[in-house]
């Protein structure tokens, strides 16, 4: 799922007809149909207003600059840019009643600890198994209210538990890790709805299975995940992806 809401099963479908059998547009109805089929869709899967983020609890410890100086992440090239103001102690919610698909995407780790990512009781991404740009999908049908999910970090090498933080809690301020050090994430919401998590595990050097220093490095650049919310495709629309996607491999068969 794109930033605009835009599937990646959509874009391939539009991609191959434009580049896998040569980039050449000819007017058939199997061809027309592709192209309506991808165009629905692409009209279809626009960003709507179906998450957000809260401060139910009125504590929010307020707002901060990120600087590229100390956040790994932040680059000309990436969503969050130096100077990006990004917001503490708020939580992710779903406004909206109506189903809608829901689409996690892991961006970036910069941490010592095995920090992992959860959504309604399921492991969603790891950072010591996952790749950086791997996605999740799922409908969603909760209604309005707080989205189910946490953070949690596992020492790499003994495999204690050094924290985590519920989507709830986070609206309540910082939890502590195991060394004392404050446990939270930062939510950025950017103009087209899409909300950015920036999780602070707190810090702490791991060396041979022992903490050194437990500094909380505070850059929230420790695991960060990618929010994005979008509308159910129609039948409608699915339909004609299925007769655009029947059409083109006809036509890659003809030509074969």
């Amino acid at each position: 799922m794109y930033m605009d809401g835009t599937s990646i099963a959509t874009t391939l479908v539009c991609i191959r007809t434009n580049y896998s059998i040569g980039g050449v547009m000819t007017m058939t109805f199997t061809k027309k149909s592709l192209a309506l089929a991808c165009g629905l869709a692409l009209a279809g899967g626009a960003q709507a207003s179906f998450i957000g983020t809260a401060d139910d609890d009125l504590n929010s410890t307020g707002s901060f600059a990120l600087s590229d100086s100390d956040n790994d992440y932040v680059s000309p090239t990436a969503e969050l840019q130096d100077g990006s103001v990004v917001d503490q102690g708020r939580k992710v919610v779903s406004t909206s009643n109506d189903d809608f698909v829901l689409t996690f995407t892991y961006l970036f780790k910069d941490a010592g600890y095995n920090n992992s990512f959860w959504f309604e009781g399921n492991e969603i991404f790891n950072t010591a198994s996952s790749s950086v740009g791997d996605q999740f999908s799922t409908i969603y049908s909760g209604g309005t209210g707080t989205l189910d999910l946490f953070f949690q970090s596992i020492h790499a090498y003994t495999g204690s538990n050094i924290g985590s933080i519920t989507n709830e809690q986070n609206d309540s301020g910082p939890t502590l890790n195991s060394h004392g050090k404050p446990y939270n994430f930062f939510s950025y919401q950017d103009g087209n709805g899409a909300i950015l998590l920036g999780l602070d595990d707190g810090g702490g050097s791991e060396d041979g299975g022992t903490d050194v220093g437990h500094s909380d490095d505070d850059n929230h650049d420790d695991m960060i995940i990618k929010v994005t919310a979008s509308k159910v495709p129609e039948p409608g629309t699915l339909a004609l992806f299925g007769l655009g996607l029947a059409g083109l491999g006809l036509s890659y068969r003809r030509r074969s």
